[in-house]
């Protein structure tokens, strides 16, 4: 993430989405490697790279997220 910062223009907005752990995504990762990111924890790991106005919206499964660059 530091490495997004570096390179996003200040101002810049940083937006994504990923997967909450469930039954379905143990399923479809059965013979890979699944990383799963904390949506609790996130916000934090995003400020510590050097974003600020984190955000966090869950939905059934997954969740987005959108920070920016000073």
């Amino acid at each position: 993430m530091a490495e997004v910062v570096r390179v996003l223009a200040p101002g810049g907005v940083f937006v994504g989405t990923d997967s909450r752990m469930s039954l379905r995504m143990k399923l479809f990762h059965w013979f890979d490697t699944m990383v799963i990111v904390d949506p609790e924890t996130f916000p934090g790991r995003l400020r510590e790279a050097g974003f600020s106005d984190t955000q966090i919206e869950l939905s059934e499964g997954a969740f987005r997220f959108s920070a920016s660059r000073p």
